[in-house]
């Protein structure tokens, strides 16, 4: 049988695995949160064809920029948190295939030699599920960091002297 400091420790790593998760989800809930407030902010009194297309005025203009502004904030905030999040959920996936190449490993001990082949097969698989999560995992990192590059294009936006700037240099 596993050991039970093994199947201890895997609950205790699994459920700072949870914590961690949701502390990450908790925080930048509360973050966008405050930037939604500010957007309101910013953007009272005006209507969304104001903001969206501004007329001549400085103060179109600054409505624009600080709302696309808050967008690129929220942007910039969840797809750091879904990275933060694909790393916590790493770290638990290499908890999981620890503890079952462990209880394969023990269950080996005990099988009779004719499942030597099957046991193998077994670990293969283990291995194989491994390496998918960990592409799963990377796809996912790439795309929210694709998300966040078209992000970058709809914050820009065209400067009163006709140059392009994004909204974070503002």
């Amino acid at each position: 049988m596993l050991q039970q400091t093994m199947v201890s420790n895997y609950q205790s790593h699994s459920l700072a695995n949870v914590r961690e998760a949701a502390m990450l989800t908790f925080n930048v809930m509360h973050q966008l949160n405050g930037l939604s407030l500010r957007a309101l902010k910013a953007s009272a009194g005006m209507s969304l064809q104001q903001v969206l297309l501004p007329g001549d005025g400085v103060a179109g203009y600054r409505a624009v920029d600080e709302v696309r502004g808050l967008f690129h904030e929220s942007l910039h905030l969840t797809s750091a948190w879904l990275i933060d999040l694909v790393k916590v959920s790493e770290s638990q996936w290499a908890i999981s295939h620890r503890c079952a190449h462990a209880a394969l490993h023990q269950m080996h001990k005990w099988l009779p030699r004719e499942f030597d082949t099957t046991v193998g097969a077994i670990d293969l698989a283990l291995d194989a599920a491994e390496s998918a999560t960990e592409n799963l995992a990377d796809a996912g990192v790439l795309m929210v960091k694709r998300l966040e590059g078209e992000g970058e294009l709809l914050c820009c936006t065209s400067g009163q002297d006709g140059r392009v700037e994004t909204a974070a240099a503002h």
